[in-house]
């Protein structure tokens, strides 16, 4: 079956045929008789032997591994049975525990690949362990090359290459998803006690940290993920019988997600699919420019007091953050100066708006656009600077540079040059959304599920926006428009 007979031990055989290993041993003629002359296997032949060989592997996830993360342990050994037995991709490991052992630093690889949305790659460090161990102990194997695509060259200055799936990678995670499902309902009627506070649950406390919370899945809706975002929800998911997963919304970034953006796994899933699930997004209208207009007419020191003062000093980007149909017309005119797609310059208008210093090319609006986000953005490091000063180090120290200590933050001037502006720029990122998070939380406050994605949050209640409105205006004192 499947070129595997010479590679499976006298040991795993006799597991997998349920007789003892001497029995294996003493019938080795007569076992290689048959393989020569018997008729191909049965369809129900092979999907026995398959699930035999599947449990088995999984037990020894199981057997080695801790109580937490135990699917990222069946899956991990699923893809392990994957490679081995249909992709016969494992070279010379051929011991059950090494195949489960490379089936996990599989999955492991194939969830960092995997954790970029686009299909421009992820960058993969050469030092990955996952990486190398794929690299440097299947000796002989070809999966490197037949699952993945790399670039030819390392990123500067990060030792990475960008990483993609090749198709055969994708057929192949396809069939360790098919295998998995079938695993899970199985598996959670095993766990008679298992308790957790549910994030959409009355058994949540309503004061309790998003850190310590979770989110439910049917296995139903599993089925209807991406491949993507099912590898990465079967990652860290957790049993919830009888046929459902809990989703831990533990933050995955290397961020203090109590100073701005929380990075959850519910942030890696598509609209769609959080739509599919059963969640309403509410988003705040303008997000970056209007959280940074609120903070400019918000503290005494700024001379802006009401929004209609910012219009004549920032024309292009408060139309903007406030009119849609200008937001539509303005992506549309620069797509068309530069010959890019709407969807393109959507990235590159919201690369500007937090501090990119690269050129715009040959559109008039997109230079209006760059040089009033430029200037809104020295205007609000400086009001911080001045009047929120706890606010402003956490900026500091949270972007990870260097500033001299002489630095003139109250300065508006242009910089002398574009590494100091992408280092102020990142300074600004985590200033603007650290009110972004105030306005999550008061938005928060008013529903029993929220999860915060980005410039939104995502619960399964409907309600009406004014609501949303009403309770960031109370807890920030910030005018805000919340939208689908």
């Amino acid at each position: 079956m499947r070129k595997l007979d010479q590679s499976t031990s006298d040991s795993e055989l006799a597991i997998i045929a349920n007789l003892s290993r001497q029995t294996i041993s003493k019938s080795k003629a007569s076992i290689k008789s048959y393989i020569q002359t018997a008729p191909p296997p049965s369809a129900s032949d092979v999907s026995k032997v398959d699930e035999s060989f599947i449990s088995h592997y999984v037990n020894i996830a199981i057997s080695q591994g801790t109580k937490e993360h135990r699917f990222s342990q069946i899956v991990g050994a699923v893809a392990g049975f994957v490679l081995r037995h249909h992709g016969n991709l494992l070279g010379n490991i051929a011991t059950p525990k090494k195949v489960v052992r490379a089936g996990q630093e599989y999955l492991s690889l194939i969830v960092q690949v995997e954790s970029r949305k686009g299909g421009n790659g992820t960058p993969i460090h050469s030092q990955s362990k996952a990486a190398k161990y794929l690299q440097n102990e299947l000796n002989g194997s070809t999966l490197n090359s037949s699952l993945f695509e790399k670039s030819n060259s390392y990123r500067a200055d990060a030792y990475s290459k960008l990483w993609k799936l090749k198709p055969k990678a994708e057929q192949l995670n396809e069939l360790i998803r098919k295998e998995t499902l079938k695993l899970i309902v199985n598996y959670n009627a095993q766990q008679p006690e298992f308790t957790t506070s549910l994030l959409h649950t009355a058994q949540a406390p309503k004061g309790l940290p998003l850190e310590d919370r979770y989110f439910e899945i049917s296995v139903n809706d599993l089925q209807s993920l991406t491949l993507r975002s099912f590898l990465q929800i079967m990652s860290i998911a957790e049993p919830s019988p009888p046929d459902r997963v809990a989703v831990p919304l533990k933050n995955l970034a290397n961020v203090d997600p109590e100073k701005g953006r929380t990075y959850n796994i519910f942030t890696r899933l598509r609209s769609s699919e959080r739509k599919a699930l059963g969640y309403h997004n509410y988003d705040i209208s303008g997000g970056l420019q209007i959280i940074c207009f609120n903070i400019l007419t918000h503290f005494p020191h700024s001379k802006y007091r009401e929004f209609e003062d910012l219009h004549g000093t920032y024309p292009v980007i408060f139309s903007y953050g406030f009119d849609p149909v200008a937001k539509q017309e303005l992506r549309q005119e620069i797509s068309e100066d530069l010959g890019k797609t709407v969807e393109e310059v959507k990235q590159l208008l919201t690369a500007y708006s937090n501090g990119s210093q690269k050129s715009v090319g040959n559109s008039p609006k997109l230079r209006e656009f760059f040089d009033q986000s430029d200037q809104l953005r020295r205007e609000v490091i400086a009001v911080i600077e001045e009047q929120k000063r706890e606010v402003f180090k956490a900026a500091i120290e949270q972007s990870n540079k260097e500033f001299p200590e002489d630095m003139d933050w109250q300065s508006i001037e242009k910089e002398s040059s574009a590494a100091e502006a992408r280092d102020k720029a990142s300074v600004f990122f985590f200033i603007w959304t650290y009110f972004e998070k105030q306005i999550r939380d008061a938005m928060l406050s008013v529903v029993n599920d929220g999860i915060p994605v980005h410039d939104a949050i995502y619960s399964k209640e409907m309600l009406p926006f004014d609501t949303f409105e009403k309770a960031i205006l109370q807890k920030t004192g910030f005018e805000m428009r919340i939208s689908h």
